[in-house]
């Protein structure tokens, strides 16, 4: 079994602030779920102002109904302030549903 945390779903989240890119884990959820039998699960944490925009969210599940296949469990949770981001609020609640 893999979760693989989607941490966004813009190239520049992931270039700001991950010093990566967004194909590199779209290509490795694609590889998952059509090459091998592993059973795979998604987990995005959303981030107040950062990648819980209504339009980044739905962007992100039209892709993976697109690409994996609707039965892939998504699971969206809760940030909370920590580390480096203590100026970043917490999730709303009514974010999540």
């Amino acid at each position: 079994a893999a979760n693989v945390d989607l941490k966004a779903f813009t190239e520049d989240f992931y270039r700001k602030v991950c010093v990566s890119h967004l194909r590199n884990v779209l290509d490795t959820l694609a590889y998952l779920r059509h090459q091998t039998n592993v059973w795979l699960e998604i987990t995005t944490l959303l981030i107040p102002g950062r990648n819980d925009s209504d339009a980044e969210v739905a962007a992100e599940c039209r892709w993976i109904r697109e690409n994996l296949g609707v039965d892939v469990p998504v699971h969206f949770t809760a940030f909370h302030p920590d580390y480096k981001m203590m100026d970043t609020p917490a999730t709303p609640t009514a974010t999540l549903t």
